[in-house]
């Protein structure tokens, strides 16, 4: 509970410096914001909900069909996967913050008109 506490206030917190890091840089914000809490949730909640549904398939392809065995054998692997999923949230939301720190390229500046000419 705690841990999934913690991982929301990081997706929370890294949202709310993304926001600002695009602003500063000239960047549509709303949007990146948007993608990062995405991100970051998609991560910590979607995911491990996908595997946790294919790793019920495969237990019960191999022939695992008692709920309460196939309770067992997924929480087993709950904290693995809940850790896995949260580091990987976190990774992805530093190279959110990182992609979006990088100075945007300036547009190149037009060459001035030639001079007139009186002839």
């Amino acid at each position: 509970m705690i841990i999934t506490i913690l991982g929301l206030a990081v997706v929370v917190i890294s949202t709310y410096f993304v926001y600002k890091t695009a602003k500063d840089y000239g960047r549509n914000a709303a949007l990146w914001a948007i993608g990062t809490a995405c991100l970051g949730l998609g991560c910590q909640w979607i995911l491990p909900f996908i595997i946790f549904i294919v790793m019920t398939f495969i237990y019960m392809a191999t022939g695992i069909s008692n709920p309460l065995d196939l309770q067992s054998r997924i929480i087993e692997w709950a904290f693995a996967v809940t850790i896995g999923c949260l580091l990987l949230s976190g990774v992805a939301m530093w190279f959110m913050l990182k992609k979006v720190s990088v100075l945007p390229d300036e547009p190149p500046v037009n060459a001035p008109p030639p001079p007139p000419s009186f002839t």
